[in-house]
């Protein structure tokens, strides 16, 4: 997701939890948080610091704990 300025820039949105930039915490996201945590997959760039739920720069099973925490809340 991005948001446009009125200036013309682009900038990423970020929402927490959403590792597959859709919007919303999913599915999707948990498998990608899984994939990237036993090295099947990358994250990088916005993906990597919305899966960071914790902000403790890196991606491991405290943050997919999270994201599933957060998938069951919004659903």
């Amino acid at each position: 997701m991005s948001a446009k300025l009125n200036s013309g820039e682009t900038l990423p949105i970020v929402v927490p939890g959403d590792a597959n930039g859709s919007g919303t915490v999913n599915s999707a996201d948990i498998r990608a948080v899984q994939q990237a945590i036993l090295g099947e997959a990358e994250l990088s760039g916005v993906y990597e610091i919305a899966a960071d739920v914790d902000r403790n720069g890196r991606v491991d099973t405290h943050d997919l704990l999270l994201v599933i925490r957060m998938f069951r809340e919004e659903g």
